[in-house]
C-alpha cells in the first residue's frame, strides 16, 4: 500500500506589511503569497490535481535575470534536474510551484509585475518507483531576504521507507549531509541576478 502523507510546514501564509517586533523589512525578499478568494480558486482550477505553492517576490530596479532550479540528492550531493537563467526585469512578481511528488513532475510558473508570464513543466522519465515510501514536504513559510546571485530554497521533499521522518526547514538545503538515510530527497530553489542572461551564460554561472 502506498504511504503518502505530506508534512507541509506551510503552503500559504499571510505576509506582514512590517516585520514583527519592529524588525526592518529587507529591500529584497520572497515570502508566501496571500491570495484572495478568487485567486485561490483560480490556482486550484489551473493546478488540477497538484498542490500549488505561490510566493511573492520583491526586488529592486537592477534585476535582470532569475532562475528556478530543481535538484535531487545523489551520494550526498545535489544534482540539478531543472535550471538555467531566464530574463526577469520587473521589481516584483510571483512564483508558483505546482507539485505533489517532485520526482514525478513539477510545474513552475512566473508572473512579473509588468504582466510578463511564463511556465515550464518538468516531467522526468520513468524512475525508481516511490510506492511504499512516505513523503514529507517542507516549504518556505516566512519572509526570506534575497541577494543577487544567492540561491534561496523554497521547498524540500524527502521520501523514506522507515517508520520515522524528520522534517527539515528549506534552509537545510545547504547541509545535504542531514539527509543521510532517505531514499529520495528533492529541492527547489530560486535565485536572481543583476546581470543579463547573456552575461551569466558566458561566465558559466
Amino acid at each position: 500500500m502506498k504511504k503518502l502523507f505530506a508534512l507541509v510546514l506551510a503552503a500559504f501564509a499571510a505576509p506582514a506589511l512590517a516585520a514583527c517586533g519592529g524588525e526592518e523589512v529587507p529591500a529584497m525578499y520572497v515570502e508566501p503569497a496571500e491570495l484572495t478568494a478568487e485567486e485561490d480558486a483560480v490556482a486550484g482550477l489551473l493546478g488540477l490535481d497538484t498542490e500549488q505553492h505561490i510566493y511573492d517576490v520583491v526586488l529592486d530596479e537592477d534585476v535582470q535575470s532569475m532562475s528556478v532550479r530543481v535538484y535531487e540528492l545523489e551520494n550526498g550531493e545535489w544534482h540539478e534536474r531543472v535550471g538555467g537563467w531566464t530574463q526577469y526585469t520587473e521589481p516584483s512578481g510571483r512564483i508558483a510551484l505546482g507539485f505533489d511528488s517532485i520526482p514525478e513532475g513539477i510545474r513552475i510558473a512566473v508572473q512579473q509585475s509588468g504582466g510578463n508570464t511564463g511556465a515550464t513543466t518538468y516531467t522526468p522519465e520513468a524512475t525508481e518507483s516511490l510506492d511504499g515510501l512516505a513523503r514529507g514536504t517542507s516549504l518556505l513559510s516566512q519572509r526570506a531576504e534575497l541577494a543577487y546571485g544567492r540561491e534561496q530554497p523554497l521547498a524540500i521533499q524527502v521520501f523514506t521507507s522507515g517508520s520515522e521522518m524528520r522534517t527539515f526547514q528549506p534552509e537545510s538545503f545547504f547541509e545535504p549531509e542531514l539527509y543521510e538515510g532517505y531514499e529520495h530527497v528533492c529541492a527547489v530553489t530560486v535565485a536572481f541576478s543583476d546581470r543579463s542572461v547573456a552575461e551569466l551564460t558566458a561566465s558559466g554561472d
